[in-house]
């Protein structure tokens, strides 16, 4: 059976930051990812200062700040009339800002990183036994079987951890009843780098910049799907503003959950990231936190 220090279960965005710093520290780490390749998707696009401090520390800082977009202001609304702006960027330091960048170039950026941990795609963990000084576990791809032993196992594999699933952490919370949409667009505002957030008592609507030209949409509703067309609609509606459906690259919905596990760690196995709690991702807190 094949040993090292640390393995760390998801090759997201927190257990890529992770699997740095162990690195960093000096252990030998192993990521276990089911996916075979990075996803393509923008995602989680928010990265607030706590989290680009923590780039900084790690030494990529300057390479997340070439490829993203600085967000310096952000400006309220009610209905369409602007009432107020808040600065989110102090310009004393390099990492005093709200950075936006697509979740694949955080994780392709994050992955290039790494210089001595291993990472293999395309395997998935199926069982996990702790003993006195451990963990074993074994992971499967296809037909395939293997088994290492670690000193510590880290699950970073989101909401539906396998490995908080086989410690039996309890995981308690619910997920609240309206829903989300998203959409990636090109940008033809006239907001350039700042943040915007839309009230009326219709919903919330918020929109931020990326890089590339292209703006973030998100608004909230209460219906059980929405389509392209009627998303478009809303923000129309509540904005008084069209941004221009045929640049569309990227529609989804979404829930917002709040849900915790009962305990951080048992024994030699840790939780991190949506493995140990998920909350709303509304103003791109989420990540961040993790």
């Amino acid at each position: 059976m094949k040993r090292v220090d640390v393995i760390l279960i998801g090759a997201g965005s927190t257990g890529l930051v992770m699997a740095k710093q162990l690195e960093l520290a000096g252990f030998q780490v192993l990521i276990i990812e089911k996916r075979t390749e990075r996803g393509n998707h923008s995602r989680a696009i928010g990265i607030h200062p706590p989290g680009l401090r923590i780039l900084k520390h790690i030494g990529i800082l300057e390479e997340f700040l070439s490829r993203g977009t600085s967000v310096t202001r952000g400006l309220a609304h009610v209905g369409s009339v602007q009432v107020g702006s808040i600065s989110l960027a102090s310009g004393l330091e390099s990492h005093d800002r709200v950075l936006t960048i697509p979740q694949f170039q955080t994780e392709e950026l994050l992955e290039h990183s790494l210089e001595h941990a291993t990472l293999l795609r395309g395997w998935t963990l199926t069982a996990l036994h702790q003993h006195s000084s451990g963990v074993q576990i074994e992971i499967t791809s296809g037909d395939l079987i293997d088994r290492y032993e670690c000193a510590v196992l880290i699950g970073a594999d989101g909401m539906q951890s396998t490995v908080r699933r086989l410690t039996d952490i309890k995981w308690n919370g619910r997920t609240y009843p309206f829903r989300y949409a998203m959409a990636d667009v090109a940008d033809n505002t006239d907001f350039g780098n700042d943040a915007a957030i839309f009230l009326n008592a219709e919903g919330l609507t918020e929109s931020f910049p990326l890089p590339g030209g292209i703006r973030r949409w998100v608004v909230n509703h209460q219906f059980n799907s929405i389509n392209v067309d009627r998303f478009f609609e809303i923000i129309q509606k509540r904005t008084r503003l069209f941004p221009d459906i045929k640049t569309c690259s990227m529609f989804s919905e979404f829930e917002i959950h709040q849900y915790n596990a009962e305990k951080m760690y048992q024994g030699h196995v840790f939780l991190v990231g949506d493995a140990l709690g998920v909350m709303s991702p509304i103003g791109g807190q989420a990540m961040s936190l993790h």
